[in-house]
């Protein structure tokens, strides 16, 4: 059951502010009782009732009461729906100051606070007298709060230290009502909820205004890596924590997260599953679980990292992980399923490498299915120049529109290949030193790709699928090769910078493999 939070009142209407008290079981908070114990001739089957089988339940009423309203607690042997005489019990409050009890079980709110009620049935032991029985106790947590009333004309609550504020403006309410909140521990938890869920009352109040909403979050709670800005109010409904979207506002500094609300229900902070995380450190932990951001199109779960790679540069990102998943890096858009895919690795591949224009983009980590899930880590660093592996496979080296990048192909880090496919029969079987990077374009937009640095022994080089899209070979102009791409549709393109030809004009002279301090850069497109 709920339990009530502490409420203090002010505003322009007309105020009522009464202390209330809340616990686990049924009762009318509004009746003062003082219930005396009933007499009893069952002690002898109670005792034998805990003999078999020692569980005490302490039971006390549950709803707000007004402050020195008193309310009689029961207590039964494993939960039986007959309690014990109160007469055969002691009972205890663990904090005198905010609610009391007497020996029949009336307890008493005295101020705002927690209490705990103990009964206890039995005795203890007594081996010094030779008389030994049996004792089991059982408690029930109280907490004593306010309670407040609100007029037409509006006004601030306040409660929980300040934990939970609403700011009712004049004419959200028709008629004056009384507000309570209380804290609901059986809401469930997720990896994106932050902190206590509460639930408001009365249940189902409409505003004919938008009420501010105020909850106050604890930062150490937050999941690993949330960006504080994207903490939102949500309620619950349909089984999730939906989030607010009305005049939402997050104050770092006092750790506050504001919404517009317009009628109650369970309400709680949460980390928007789809919103950014920071993708600053250096090392990102983190778990891909059913409660993470869902990217229909794939039925994957995922998670987005903010982050900007340094322009012109190689960034690195490693991984390791305990699930078939995928990670990249995309553009960076609102819609966090939208946008382009700069670069992507999955299965074994254990690494991503990068050239950024310095724009911000977006990391994603995603499970292969709808039902994986696990944890991963992600390492960040620079990498300095191009290398093939032994087999002739280079790391795919991913280049963003507007990005450029500088290498050298030499004999020591570069792809050899010999040439298989030409127009010139000359040039069949010579072999050539390669690097290779990849550009995701998009579809109708012309992109310029240009070389600077290279000599007439060198090709430029663009393939699509494994298709020539588009090729500069021959004599260059200072140096440069460029060449114009327009997709038909988005996709990657392999970008081929070669070294290799005859040492002079028309296949003539040695066949040389010059080195190539070359600055490649790519255009970001222009809009068609």
């Amino acid at each position: 059951m709920s339990q009530s939070a502490l409420l203090g009142w002010a505003g322009r209407g007309s105020v009522l502010s009464a202390v209330v008290l809340l616990a686990t079981a049924c009762g009318d908070p509004t009746t003062p009782r003082d219930v005396a114990p009933s007499p009893t001739s069952a002690a002898s089957a109670a005792a034998a009732a805990l003999a078999a089988a020692p569980a005490l339940t302490v039971t006390v009423g549950t709803g707000p009461i007004v402050q020195g309203v008193t309310i009689l607690a029961t207590a039964a042997i494993n939960g039986r729906p007959t309690p014990l005489p109160n007469a055969s019990l002691s009972w205890h409050s663990s904090n005198t100051a905010v609610a009391t009890v007497s020996p029949a079980g009336v307890v008493t709110s005295v101020a705002s606070g927690t209490a705990t009620i103990t009964a206890t049935f039995g005795e203890a032991n007594h081996a010094s007298s030779g008389s030994v029985s049996s004792a089991v106790s059982g408690s029930s947590t109280i907490i004593v709060g306010q309670l407040a009333v609100t007029s037409p004309a509006g006004g601030t609550v306040s409660g929980y230290a300040g934990d939970v504020t609403l700011v009712l403006p004049q004419g959200a309410l028709t008629t004056t009502t009384p507000i309570t909140v209380t804290l609901d521990p059986e809401a469930e938890d997720t990896p994106n909820t932050v902190g206590p869920a509460y639930e408001f009352g009365p249940s189902g109040t409409q505003f004919d205004q938008p009420v501010e909403m105020a909850l106050k979050y604890d930062p150490t709670l937050l999941p690993p890596n949330t960006d504080q800005g994207t903490l939102r109010v949500a309620r619950f409904e349909d089984g999730v924590w939906v989030p607010l979207t009305e005049a939402v506002s997050v104050d770092s500094i006092t750790n506050t997260v504001r919404a517009a609300t317009r009628h109650f229900s369970p309400y709680r902070v949460v980390a928007d599953p789809c919103a950014l995380k920071n993708g600053n450190p250096t090392v990102i932990s983190g778990t891909i679980t059913t409660s993470d951001c869902l990217f229909v199109a794939s039925q994957r779960y995922s998670d987005y990292y903010r982050m900007v790679p340094p322009a012109n540069t190689v960034t690195v990102i490693r991984w390791t992980r305990d699930f078939a998943g995928v990670f990249g890096m995309k553009e960076s858009t609102a819609d966090v399923a939208a946008g382009l895919v700069y670069g992507s690795i999955f299965g074994t591949t254990p690494e991503l490498r990068i050239v950024g224009n310095g724009d911000p983009m977006q990391l994603f980590v995603s499970g292969m299915t709808s039902t994986t899930t696990g944890a991963y880590t992600l390492t960040k660093s620079a990498a300095v120049g191009h290398a093939c592996t032994s087999g002739g496979a280079a790391p795919i080296l991913y280049i963003v529109p507007g990005a450029s990048y500088q290498d050298a192909v030499t004999a020591q880090n570069s792809c050899t290949f010999n040439i298989q496919f030409s127009p010139f029969p000359a040039v069949i079987g010579k072999p050539i030193l390669a690097h290779y990077l990849v550009a995701k374009l998009d579809a109708g937009k012309p992109y310029t790709i240009s070389v600077s640095g290279m000599p007439g022994q060198s090709a430029l080089t663009i393939f699509r699928s494994g298709v020539v899209a588009a090729q500069n070979v021959g004599p260059t102009v200072n140096g440069v090769r460029t060449v114009t791409v327009t997709p038909a549709t988005a996709g990657n393109y392999a970008i081929e910078i070669s070294s290799g030809g005859f040492q002079l004009a028309n296949f003539q002279g040695d066949w040389i493999q010059p080195v190539i301090n070359y600055t490649l850069s790519v255009s970001r497109g222009a809009t068609p």
